[in-house]
């Protein structure tokens, strides 16, 4: 699994066609951890039916957090 800030691993796996397992991609990229604290919770909290492998984006927004997932297959 990958935790990430920014979106070099999903344009690295997706361009060279690399397997993976799940990519977090966390945005705005920031270095200090109480921004994310909500984010993450959201992540845990939310109804997804997870399926590997997968991507899933979460965008802190003013309001709320967004989330967007998608489940690749072979």
């Amino acid at each position: 699994m990958v935790l990430t800030l920014d979106d070099d691993f999903g344009t690295l796996v997706f361009k060279n066609k690399q397997p993976f397992i799940i990519i977090i991609r966390m945005h705005p990229g920031h270095l200090i951890g109480d921004v994310h604290i909500p984010t993450i919770n959201a992540i845990l909290s939310a109804n997804i039916d997870y399926q590997v492998p997968f991507l899933l984006i979460a965008e802190k927004r003013t309001d709320h957090i967004h989330i967007r997932y998608r489940t690749y297959t072979s």
